[in-house]
């Protein structure tokens, strides 16, 4: 819905036929006051408030709604009669103001503007619904995967662990060949376990459960080892 400010009732009128469309809805505020009490418990997609208000004024409306984080990605459009100066309007555009419209209104200019100001904020929307879903698919591949890799590590390290006892035990006894199928067997669980442990690793990273040990490097020596 669009929430419409000014002090003078034929304003909002004006404003409100002005903007008509059908399925549109239209709340009403006669100080900048019940602007924000509306803004605070109404789903407002856009704000249209003049700047000359009496007691508190458009400027500070904006401002009080960037610092509330409800309000704050609201788009605001200011309605002015005469704060065209330079100074005015890079207060307005520095706050949470997007555009600014002039009296008198030119119905075509503020439709428009309007039409795109509540586009771009559906947009946003959207955005951040489908990077709350993501978000979300993201942390169930990784507990997933977290599964997985637990499923996985503890027979992959069995089988590293046999291996290297049959190899330590029954050496001497084992004819060359089966000594290389148990060389095999354990470079293949050391490689299978190495990459199970990244996977982990990767999971950890991703949902930021990854413990950082800090240390000094001697990044000269680093490089020349490697």
């Amino acid at each position: 819905c669009i929430l419409l400010v000014d002090n003078q009732q034929e304003n909002l009128l004006t404003l409100e036929h002005m903007l008509h469309e059908e399925n549109r809805r239209f709340l009403k505020a006669g100080s900048c006051n019940d602007a924000l009490k509306i803004a605070y418990h109404e789903a407002v997609s856009l704000i249209l408030i003049d700047v000359q208000m009496p007691g508190m004024q458009g400027f500070e409306t904006a401002e009080l709604l960037k610092m509330n984080v409800k309000t704050q990605k609201i788009p605001v459009i200011f309605v002015t009669a005469i704060n065209k100066h330079l100074k005015n309007l890079l207060r307005g555009l520095s706050g949470s103001a997007i555009d600014y419209l002039f009296k008198p209104l030119d119905a075509d200019v503020t439709r428009a503007k309007v039409d795109t100001m509540l586009r771009l904020h559906r947009q946003q929307r959207e955005l951040e619904e489908k990077n709350k879903q993501l978000e979300l698919l993201n942390e169930e591949k990784n507990r997933l995967l977290g599964i997985a890799a637990h499923d996985l590590r503890n027979p992959a390290n069995n089988i590293l662990l046999m291996s290297e006892i049959v190899m330590a035990e029954a050496q001497n006894k084992l004819d060359r060949h089966h000594v290389e199928y148990l060389e095999l067997i354990n470079r293949i669980s050391k490689h299978m376990l190495n990459v199970v442990n990244n996977i982990l690793n990767v999971s950890r990273i991703e949902s930021g459960n990854l413990p950082v040990n800090r240390q000094n490097t001697d990044l000269v020596k680093l490089l020349k080892d490697n």
